[in-house]
């Protein structure tokens, strides 16, 4: 097989969906440094046919470094972190900050600096995820939820239980709100509600405590 053909056969590959999931499985099956090959292979190829400075560039740089964060390796988290910092470049230089795909990437940051335990960047990024997803798609939205829900972990890793409390509120309230209604018997209702009484626990034995 010729080098334009291999080349065909790869670029087709990184294109499907079954690439995404290679990269995820091989990134827990292998050494850290063999799953980092993969991502560059893939992004090489992105950046060969469509240019650097390409939104296309951008949705593979977000979707490696996305799978790449998945490992929570320091390298692959670093590489991750590289990779979804230049995505959010290309975005925001053409679409804007408010942009769906923007705080997408954003909201991936934000993961790769929870995994790596950096608490105080991961909780103002959430928080500026949670900002933008209310701007974009209204306050009462399901990734507004989510976020907030995230932030209440966030927040009880930080041990400001208060504020953990108050984003497990909001993500309940919003998860049973007039735009969604999901039952109390919800697995996202129970879990959510099992965390914030997790969180009263914790405040209610330090009260005693004094």
């Amino acid at each position: 097989m010729n080098r334009m053909m291999v080349y065909y056969f790869m670029f087709e590959f990184v294109e499907s969906d079954l690439f995404n999931t290679f990269l995820h499985d091989h990134s827990y099956v292998q050494e850290s440094s063999e799953a980092l090959k993969l991502y560059k292979m893939a992004v090489s190829i992105y950046r060969d046919t469509y240019g650097d400075d390409s939104l296309i560039v951008a949705r593979m740089l977000n979707q490696v470094g996305l799978s790449a964060s998945l490992s929570h390796s320091t390298e692959n988290l670093d590489w991750a972190l590289l990779a979804l910092k230049e995505a959010i470049h290309i975005r925001l230089k053409y679409l804007g900050p408010h942009h769906v795909d923007v705080v997408d990437t954003m909201n991936n940051i934000a993961g790769v600096f929870l995994h790596k335990r950096e608490m105080e960047v991961a909780k103002e990024l959430y928080a500026d995820v949670m900002l933008v997803r209310a701007y974009i798609f209204g306050k009462d939205h399901p990734s507004v939820a989510v976020t907030a829900q995230t932030l209440g972990k966030v927040y009880t890793r930080l041990s400001d239980f208060q504020n953990a409390m108050k984003h497990y509120e909001l993500a309940l309230e919003i998860y049973q709100g007039e735009v969604m209604k999901l039952a109390s018997s919800h697995p996202l209702v129970v879990k959510v509600r099992d965390e914030l009484v997790r969180v009263e626990r914790i405040v209610m034995v330090g009260r005693n405590a004094r």
